[in-house]
């Protein structure tokens, strides 16, 4: 972000540091709906995000539920114990396929269809897979992929985020 906003309640070009001062914060940075969208570009759309901690999902087939930005999604351990993190929506019609906040499952399965999921993110089962277009049914994995590879793709984004990973 740039400091700057456009569009709201904020007039265009608002500066965002004068509305926050040593001792309040200008209600608009809470309320302003360009504010709020600019966080959201900004800090979940460009950057690495803390989804979970290891010691949340220690054990094959743990997970955990929760969102990133707007988007709901599971952080799981696969059967081999690698970590994933999922978008927690169907493919075919965007249900939401878990529920829980956090348990031990090998699959998730949406509601709406019956669509089922290994905790990996492959389609593993479409009940009647003839009824629809073969473009939904295609083997494959489900929007997600592991936190390391999330990172690595980020690196020229923030530098300074690896810097602190890496230890740098």
């Amino acid at each position: 972000m740039d400091g700057k906003a456009a569009g709201g309640g904020a007039p265009a070009g608002t500066d965002l540091d004068g509305l926050v001062r040593e001792d309040r914060v200008h209600r608009l940075v809470y309320t302003d709906p360009a504010i709020f969208a600019a966080e959201m570009s900004t800090v979940f759309g460009q950057t690495w995000v803390y989804c979970a901690h290891d010691s949340e999902i220690p054990e094959p087939n743990d997970f955990k539920t929760g969102y990133l930005g707007l988007r709901p999604i599971i952080v799981c351990r696969d059967r081999h114990g690698d970590v994933g993190v999922l978008f927690n929506r169907c493919a075919h019609r965007a249900a939401t396929v878990c529920r829980l906040e956090r348990g031990n499952a090998k699959s998730f399965q949406c509601p709406y269809h019956g669509w089922t999921y290994r905790n990996d993110g492959e389609l593993m089962g479409v009940p009647w897979p003839e009824a629809y277009v073969e473009r939904y049914v295609a083997r494959g994995h489900w929007e997600g992929r592991p936190l390391g590879a999330h990172i690595v793709d980020q690196r020229d984004a923030t530098p300074h985020a690896i810097a602190l990973v890496d230890g740098d």
